[in-house]
């Protein structure tokens, strides 16, 4: 069975696309339903009885992050790690997984690929509380994504340069540390998915523990060059591993979450980050 869940809160919901996307499902699929959210102390559920799921149905996310995230929040909370598959189709406004997971935004093709049902395992991680494939990061990233005039990639290098000189170090509290980190910048990979255009983290974090990737004060001269060789060589990074980390954000800092960004004051003055369990989730042929 296919489960196709719909969040009608999000932005980017549109009637015509669920109709266009319902003409795709019927020439391809006979046997589909679709599940609508609801919004609860302004979180996004699912309304689905668990119950109904057998093994190997589908759960797929129509729509961006946020409903993926929805989603695996309520395989989670449900227990269905094993017993479902999880699969997108990308609608939303924030797209993270359509290049790794080599998606593709035509309804006629994305359903295909749903029908198809190749999958990889993934592993997902726990931020305060919630569930989600991540990309969380502190310092500069966070300071350029939260001050960015454009979205090209060309923008973002430009905006790199741009707000280099005017950038604050990040300041960060470890649990038991006793002294803060003056950070550069630093982040948490949970997956293989996420910033695989760094080759040596594209298996990272398939384990239990959780490593924190981070770059700690330096000259202005020094730290452009030391974050350009980091594309290429882990060895640039100081580096942590640990199966949970709980961060008291400090002075100037920043952080972000595949893409949202939140000051310390919206944090509530931590954050605990750790790897939760693993899921199947449709790719396209496998992950980039």
């Amino acid at each position: 069975m296919l489960y196709l869940v719909v969040n009608k809160y999000s932005g980017n919901y549109s009637a015509k696309k669920i109709t266009e996307l319902k003409s795709e499902l019927d020439q391809q699929f006979g046997n589909y339903e679709f599940i609508n959210t609801v919004l609860t102390d302004n979180k996004v559920l699912i309304d689905l009885d668990h119950k109904k799921i057998r093994r190997n149905d589908t759960i797929c996310a129509v729509g961006g992050d946020g409903t993926v995230n929805a989603c695996l929040q309520f395989v989670h909370d449900k227990g269905l790690q094993k017993k479902v598959l999880l699969g997108v189709i990308p609608v939303g406004t924030g797209n993270n997984m359509i290049g790794s997971l080599n998606l593709k935004k035509g309804f006629k093709k994305a359903v295909q690929i749903i029908k198809e049902a190749k999958t990889e395992k993934i592993r997902y991680a726990t931020i305060n509380g919630e569930r989600a494939f991540f990309n969380c990061s502190f310092g500069f990233t966070s300071h350029i994504l939260s001050n960015r005039k454009t979205n090209s990639l060309a923008g973002y290098f430009y905006d790199t340069i741009r707000l280099f000189p005017s950038y604050k170090f990040c300041r960060i509290l470890l649990e038991r540390e006793t002294k803060e980190r003056i950070i550069f910048a630093g982040f948490f990979i949970n997956t293989k998915v996420y910033m695989s255009k760094f080759r040596f983290l594209k298996k990272n974090n398939q384990e239990a523990g959780l490593q924190f990737f981070f770059i700690e004060r330096g000259s202005i001269i020094d730290i452009p060059a030391r974050a350009a060789l980091t594309f290429a060589d882990p060895r640039f990074y100081s580096s942590m591993k640990k199966n949970k980390y709980i961060i008291y954000p400090k002075k100037n800092c920043i952080f972000e979450l595949d893409g949202d960004i939140y000051s310390s004051s919206k944090c509530n003055e931590s954050v605990m980050i750790e790897n939760s369990s693993a899921v199947r989730v449709i790719t396209n042929n496998k992950i980039k």
